[in-house]
């Protein structure tokens, strides 16, 4: 006959083993490997700022965002989890697309003004 209690111990045990290792495992992703944001520079003369935020997300932390002109798809950076990046921009209208892994362009148009900030 089996030892119930002891069963169940080592049951414990090694459910609790394992909830540890999960949680260093994610514990170790946590950290963003990008910028962190201090404040919002002035533009260079002539140009407009945009700020692209990427907020924290705990399903997407591995995933980098790829920022892409539209349509010619020239790559203008990425977005790491929880960070962000600042595009120069010549004034007038822009098509930006975030490519967000398998989901395709989630894609925007600003109309950028010469010494301005802008945040999307």
């Amino acid at each position: 006959m089996y030892n119930l209690s002891k069963l169940h111990a080592a049951t414990r045990r090694t459910l609790l083993g394992l909830s540890l290792l999960g949680a260093l495992a994610l514990g170790g992703c946590a950290t963003a490997s990008g910028p962190s944001f201090s404040r919002v520079e002035a533009p260079q003369p002539g140009k407009a700022q945009l700020y692209l935020y990427r907020k924290s997300a705990l399903y997407a932390m591995a995933g980098k965002y790829q920022v892409v002109a539209v349509p010619s798809g020239q790559s203008l950076g990425e977005l790491s989890n929880a960070t962000y990046l600042v595009l120069p921009l010549d004034a007038g209208k822009h098509s930006i697309g975030v490519m967000e892994g398998y989901f395709g362009p989630k894609t925007f148009d600003i109309q950028a003004e010469a010494g301005k900030c802008q945040s999307k």
